[in-house]
This record gives C-alpha cells, structure tokens and sequence, in this order.
C-alpha cells in the first residue's frame, strides 16, 4: 500500500497504543475518522514533516530510460538552484509485506496521529492529564520512532501505480459493483468487491513483476437468488505513464501506467479471491461473472512492495 492510496491508520490502530483515546475522543467532541478527522490532519502532518526530509539537491535519481544527466539538464535552467524532493509521498510503501506486521512507517504516523488527538482535546478541554500525553506521545515520536525509521530506512517503490479509487490522487473517479440477472445461486448473502491496477510487467499472479496496485474501497453487493456479479470500471482513471504538470515542482518520479485491472471478491469481512483468470484490458470497463463468485485460489495481498529504503541523515548544508 502506497501512502497516498488512502488512510492507513484507523481508530482500531490507535485504540491498540491507547486504549483510552475513543472513549476521550467522544467526551471531547474529538472527531477521529473521515475527511474532518484527527486520524487524517495527523496523517497529514507526518507527511510534510516526511517530505521535508525527502528534499534532495540539484542532482537527480535517474528513472530507467530518463538520465540524472537528462534530468539535470531539462531542469536546469540557469535560474537560483531550488531544493527538489528526491522522492514523494506518492512512492513510500507504508504496509509491510507481512500483513498482521506494522511498519516502522506506520509505527511512527500512529504515534503522530495520537499527538494531533491529544492535541486537539487540549484546546476542547485545557486538562493537564490531556496535555501530558500530547507530551509523551511526541517526545515518543521525535525521540525514539522517527530515529528508528531513519534507521530502517523510508520504503521507496521506484515507479509507483496507484489504487483504483486512491484516496489523494488527482480525479481518481470510482467503480460500480452490482447484481444483474444470471445463473447465480447465493441468496441473502454480502459480499465485499474491489478492484486493483495492473502494469505491463504484470502477467500473472505468479509473476506479477511489481505491477499491481492495492485494492480500491471495498464496495459490498447484497446478493440474491439467479443474479451474478457485475463489475464497471468505466468511472475510473486509469493512471498513466506521467504526471501531471502540476505535480512536477514536488519532485520527479515515472508512474506505471495501468494496462489492466483484476476483480476481487469474498463474503462480507472475509477473504477476497481473484476473479478473472487474465488481467482484464483496460480497454474493457465491465466484467460480469457467469456464475457465483470464486471462493478460493489467489487472494487480494498488499500491492506494490518496497524496492529500496532511504535512509535520511539530518545534516546542515554548508555553501
């Protein structure tokens, strides 16, 4: 999962470090969740503080067929040198490839998702017991979390594809899941239904050449007797092999251009199996199954895996 695919810390998460913070959100008229939650301003505010340290210098990666030379030179135009991220939010894996395992990166935004919590029921209540864990969580965050991911290292994917549906991607439009008229069986059953991305180098589950995204939202579909799964992607965009001219002084990076797509389901809160034996062209916006969904064989992982870890040293430039 890339950071910015969608919120990757959620009140269970935090409620696992502080048992007290829901019950405190509630009496505090703290919101934790959605687009005016805590959970997301906290998120937000480690990624600035991240892509302050990502902030690299006049010298560039170079992105297979593009040179660092090549870069220089396009972005070099005689002008004060500027400051350019050497990678973005867009390319720092957050998931760890064992899913019941938290990264260091997620161990760290937790921790800053507490301190704006903590922050935010300080200003609702002056209460010094409030204001003593504000304390401890970001002496724990600055002391002790952030100088053990500078160790480890930020998790980069050199050419990231974002999620179906990725939460801070640029007009990522969305997807339907329905029921239509088939030969299906299932009655009075719910299923979760998304879909992912696939890359040119994707060609099968087995060698998937880190060519899939993560999943989309999970959409559910309430099943009855004779009806089948029907899939329409027609509503998303598809990511290209570039980004937009907006998104250039941020730092440059060369996206997967999606080619594909995979459909994945399962009963409501269970596993999602792949549903399609190919990826589906993404020329090709429906998918309709010809009877129930599968419920076994390859199942929905984590996306995109880390190629590298940057490791950030905190040092004063000299001129």
């Amino acid at each position: 999962m890339l950071w910015t695919d969608d919120d990757f810390i959620n009140t269970a998460d935090l409620k696992s470090i502080d048992p007290e913070v829901v019950s405190m959100a509630s009496s505090n008229e703290v919101v934790l969740e959605g687009d005016a939650g805590t959970i997301r301003r906290g998120i937000e505010d480690a990624g600035r503080y991240l892509e302050g340290k990502l902030v690299g210098s006049t010298s560039f990666e170079s992105f297979s067929s593009i040179s660092s030379n090549h870069l220089n030179a396009v972005l070099n135009t005689g002008a004060q040198a500027t400051q350019l991220r050497r990678f973005v939010l867009e390319q720092v894996v957050v998931t760890d490839r064992n899913a019941a395992i938290w990264s260091d990166i997620k161990h760290w935004v937790a921790i800053k998702c507490l301190e704006r919590i903590y922050l935010a029921a300080v200003n609702a209540s002056s209460s010094d017991r409030y204001q003593e864990k504000f304390d401890r969580f970001k002496r724990r965050g600055m002391f002790t979390l952030w100088p053990e991911l500078k160790r480890s290292g930020i998790p980069i994917v050199q050419s990231p594809l974002a999620a179906p549906e990725a939460l801070f991607a640029r007009d990522p439009g969305t997807f339907t899941a329905s029921e239509v008229s088939g030969s299906g069986t299932l009655d009075s059953v719910t299923y979760d239904v998304c879909v992912t991305y696939t890359g040119p180098l994707y060609t099968s589950q087995a060698i998937k050449g880190n060519n899939e995204s993560f999943r989309s939202k999970l959409h559910q579909v309430d099943f009855s007797t004779g009806n089948v799964l029907k899939v329409d992607v027609t509503n998303l965009s598809f990511p290209v092999a570039s980004q937009a001219a907006a998104d250039l002084a941020r730092g440059v990076f060369l996206p997967v251009a999606a080619t594909g797509w995979n459909v994945y389901a399962g009963e409501e809160g269970g596993t999602l199996y792949l549903q399609n034996d190919d990826p589906i062209a993404a020329a090709t916006k429906t998918l309709t199954l010809a009877a129930n969904p599968v419920t076994s064989g390859y199942s929905n992982d984590l996306g995109q895996y880390a190629q590298s870890f940057l490791t950030i040293q905190d040092v004063i430039q000299r001129g």
